[in-house]
């Protein structure tokens, strides 16, 4: 199967990814977007230990804090809440994470840490323009070299 025999199925994921397949039914929107992570607490003895953590965090410089149920639902769409008493964490923890290479990931990796670089300072890396989205859409199929 060639890249372009793969076209139809790719040119799907991509109306699914954007709201508009039939077969979307995530409970949330998918989207990309900034963020941290929270520690959840079903019981007031955890939420007191996530007080004292937070804490810690920030004396630390990591700017932590707790939150209520109702914020944490706000701030993780489809977080079931009915049994959680708070949360706490570093709401934007500045870690960037790029993964997924599957087998091919030895050799794409350091290109892709690189665009990532770029992308936290600010920089746009070119060979994005080449590989957007809207190539599925578009027909542009991108010949893949790096087949081993």
């Amino acid at each position: 199967m060639g890249h372009g025999d793969r076209l139809p199925a790719r040119k799907r994921v991509i109306r699914v990814l954007a709201g508009g397949g039939d077969t979307a039914r995530e409970p949330v929107a998918l989207d990309l977007r900034a963020c941290g992570y929270l520690f959840a607490a079903h019981t007031e003895q955890t939420l007191d230990r996530l007080r004292a953590n937070a804490a810690v965090q920030n004396a630390g410089g990591v700017p932590s804090r707790i939150v209520d149920p109702d914020e944490a639902a706000g701030l993780v769409p489809g977080l079931a809440t009915e049994t959680l008493v708070g949360a706490a964490g570093p709401l934007r923890d500045g870690l960037h994470v790029a993964a997924g290479f599957s087998g091919h990931g030895f050799m794409i990796a350091p290109a892709v840490a690189r665009i990532v670089a770029d992308g936290i300072q600010g920089r746009r890396d070119p060979v994005l323009d080449v590989l957007d989205l809207a190539r599925f859409e578009e027909g542009r199929p991108v010949p893949e070299p790096q087949v081993v």
